[in-house]
């Protein structure tokens, strides 16, 4: 965590290309930041109460958390992106804590990482009745950074093939260290 604020501001120097976009410029920009934050943490509170119960469930989904955190810096250093066309900054309450300065970091773009980390709380929630709904928060998210504009579809499509990886991963890194 240290280590994120000087790798945001290497972000921030990388010049970004533009990706193609078939869905931003039909969608008029809107501040969604509270229903977003609201959905996002409360998904984390009901992970956490439901899975607290399974230690190992808790290491899993922690690792796997850190999985997805460093494939998503190894992407936003290789697939560096400009920030869309009509952004409506999102400021994160907790994460703006890790960006270099006080003002809205932009450049995190390739891929959204609350869409990534919902559809990683939706692999890792016990309850099949809970992954429905979790599932159903992950479009909301999806949606919601696409129409405040702060993400381009390639991040939001590439987000759960990422979270599916991280969780794939941490079967074997939970493996690791619980020997």
């Amino acid at each position: 965590m240290a280590f994120l604020p000087t790798f945001f501001t290497f972000i921030d120097g990388c010049e970004g290309v533009v990706p193609y976009e078939p869905l931003l410029g039909h969608l008029p920009a809107v501040d969604v930041t509270i229903p977003l934050f609201v959905v996002l943490y409360s998904a984390l509170l009901v992970l956490v109460v439901l899975a607290i119960r399974s230690p190992l469930l808790v290491l899993r989904t922690i690792q796997a958390a850190l999985i997805l955190l460093l494939l998503r810096m190894a992407m936003m250093a290789l697939v560096p992106l400009v920030p869309p066309p009509g952004l409506i900054t999102l400021q994160d309450p907790f994460t703006q804590w890790f960006y270099p300065t006080s003002e809205p970091f932009e450049k995190d773009l390739f891929f959204s990482g609350h869409t990534a980390n919902m559809f990683l709380f939706a692999l890792a929630i016990p309850s099949r009745r809970w992954r429905v709904v979790f599932a159903a928060a992950t479009i909301f998210i999806g949606v919601a950074v696409l129409v405040q504009h702060v993400h381009w579809t390639v991040d939001v499509v590439a987000a759960p093939f990422f979270a599916v990886l991280a969780w794939w991963c941490s079967k074997w890194t939970v493996a690791w260290s619980t020997r």
